[in-house]
């Protein structure tokens, strides 16, 4: 039974829950599952929760490497990133990611919360998936391969945004506001 959005979710209700497996069971345990989450969302055969939590992760993945070659981009190009932080939020690149996550870029944490290791531990698991049911992820072998880098680099437990710190050496670019 994978959840999503977070410990701090579970903490006020809010959290998500992803459910696979026999109906009647989580009738069962729905009393107790809805008293921290807000969502929760059936997928049927035993497994399906498990993938449908890959994938959510697979887009948070992605999603903030994009943020962070956007915002290397816009520090280097002289944009005031709070100015810019405030457009992403404002227009389509808004997102859960951007909105969240920008501050640990920001204050150089990284999201110490989620470790690079669980990152790569889930993108190898989508890998996987994929392939089980004949499919390819160019983009999030990309992802992998960043992960992997930043792994080498920073270490399996550093935060799970440390892939853009690998960029700013890269680059030599701070992304700091």
């Amino acid at each position: 039974m994978p959840g999503h959005v977070g410990v701090e979710k579970a903490r006020t209700g809010e959290a998500a829950i992803f459910v696979s497996g026999p109906e009647e069971e989580l009738e069962h345990l729905r009393p107790l599952l809805e008293r921290w989450a807000a969502h929760i969302l059936f997928f049927g055969e035993l497994g399906n929760a498990l993938t449908a939590k890959l994938v959510t992760n697979l887009l948070t993945f992605v999603n903030a490497m994009v943020l962070g070659e956007g915002l290397i981009v816009g520090k280097r190009a002289g944009l005031d990133l709070t100015t810019l932080s405030e457009a992403i939020e404002v227009s389509f690149g808004a997102s859960y990611v951007s909105e969240k996550h920008t501050p640990d870029i920001y204050n150089g944490s990284y999201y110490p919360v989620f470790s690079l290791g669980l990152a790569l531990k889930d993108l190898d698991l989508m890998a996987a998936r994929a392939e089980e049911v004949g499919t390819s992820l160019p983009i999030g072998e990309l992802a992998r391969e960043r992960v992997r880098a930043a792994i080498e680099r920073y270490g399996a437990d550093g935060g799970v945004l440390n892939h853009l710190r690998l960029l700013e050496d890269e680059t030599g670019t701070l992304v700091r506001p």
